[in-house]
């Protein structure tokens, strides 16, 4: 029996622990995007694809690194700060957030300031659209200067690291296409965690207690 209780008792820990795993990973924020960042490339000042095929501009989700960043952006402060007399506060919305890196494939510098053309769906020329991007040498945000058109941007960069596309939601084509929701800033980003999920951790719990309970008592019994 003694033996039969201790099992138990190291079955339940061990779903304890698997659950409690599960519950960091739904928990935890994330820097990923949404994905309506599509692509990036290299163009002139007229917008043309620039004619340099050693030249390398690509669009990836957020490294983990910048998990800080990315919550810069939800403070409230940052992004309002920043579109302050472009977006009024209550029609901000953070789009997507999406890491822009570019390189030389001979190992060469990148040619900064380097003008990127953005490919963006669900704006259209009268979108009211800000980039953002953030500046890993201040470790701050900054806006990016930007022309917008139909399901693009043109920006010139000085440097490349994660971008966010802020806008007015009130502009968005077709009231965001009833696609991916927009993210207002100033909206709660805290634990989601399901509460069946915390209540089944919470009963695995005691019940490993328990059975450590029991098995003591027993174990005094039989001495």
């Amino acid at each position: 029996m003694k033996k039969l209780v201790k099992k138990m008792a190291a079955v339940i820990l061990s779903a304890v622990l698997i659950m409690g795993i599960a519950i960091s990973s739904v928990a935890a924020p994330s820097p990923n995007n949404t994905g309506i960042i599509s692509g990036a490339e290299p163009v002139n000042e007229n917008g043309e694809k620039l004619n340099n095929p050693k030249l390398v501009v690509e669009v990836s989700t957020v490294p983990a690194k910048y998990a800080e960043a990315v919550a810069m952006l939800t403070d409230g402060h940052t992004v309002n700060d920043l579109v302050a007399g472009i977006i009024d506060p209550e029609n901000i919305a953070i789009l997507d957030v999406r890491d822009i890196e570019a390189w030389m494939t001979d190992g060469s510098d990148v040619p900064f300031p380097l003008t990127v053309k953005v490919s963006i769906s669900q704006i259209k020329k009268s979108t009211v659209c800000v980039i953002l991007h953030y500046n890993d040498g201040k470790g701050a945000w900054e806006r990016i200067p930007t022309t917008v058109y139909n399901g693009y941007v043109i920006a010139t960069f000085s440097s490349l690291s994660p971008i966010a596309v802020i806008v007015d939601k009130t502009t968005l084509d077709g009231k965001n296409n009833g696609t991916t929701p927009v993210t207002d800033p100033t909206s709660k980003t805290g634990d989601e965690t399901p509460l069946a999920l915390i209540i089944a951790v919470a009963a695995l719990s005691l019940g490993a207690v328990i059975c450590l309970i029991v098995a003591k008592k027993k174990s005094r019994r039989h001495r």
